[in-house]
């Protein structure tokens, strides 16, 4: 008796569902990499690069970074044989002061710097041209992030 009363039970409990298997909702949670993420892009023109750090944080939680000094990162762009073309820092003084940035789950920052394909008064030559990105922002006993990425320097 027991037995029969249990399966009715199941069985009008499930009969109470007013949806077919065709008309489930299927939702699937967004895929997150619990990383921050760092990507270093370039967008080429004929005269000039605009050099691009992008900063995401993919995680669930609030990522606080430290910096040392009033430099946030620094851009730089190697020709094919390693020698230096540009470097943002060069030149320039930053204030020596302990700073955080915090970065909300899901905030994206973007840093962006023009370099006019020169190195020390001449156009840098056509060609494949390495941009290495480094966020200098550091977490609690981490290391800076670093990215990689190219240009393309367009004959003129």
């Amino acid at each position: 008796m027991k037995k029969t009363l249990l399966l009715l039970c199941i069985i009008l409990l499930s009969a109470c569902t007013n949806k077919t298997d065709e008309e489930k909702e299927v939702t699937a949670p967004m895929e997150k990499t619990n990383q921050v993420l760092l990507k270093a892009s370039a967008e080429e023109s004929i005269d000039q690069a605009i050099l691009k750090l992008t900063i995401h944080n993919d995680t669930d939680r609030k990522k606080i970074f430290t910096f040392q000094t009033g430099q946030t990162y620094e851009l730089t762009v190697l020709d094919s044989e390693g020698k230096e073309m540009y470097k943002y820092s060069k030149g320039k003084m930053f204030t020596q002061a302990i700073r955080e940035l915090a970065l909300q789950p899901g905030e994206k920052k973007v840093y962006q710097e023009v370099w006019g394909y020169d190195q020390q008064g001449q156009k840098a030559s056509p060609g494949e041209y390495k941009v290495i990105a480094v966020f200098l922002g550091k977490e609690k006993g981490g290391e800076p992030l670093t990215a990689e990425g190219t240009l393309e320097i367009p004959e003129s």
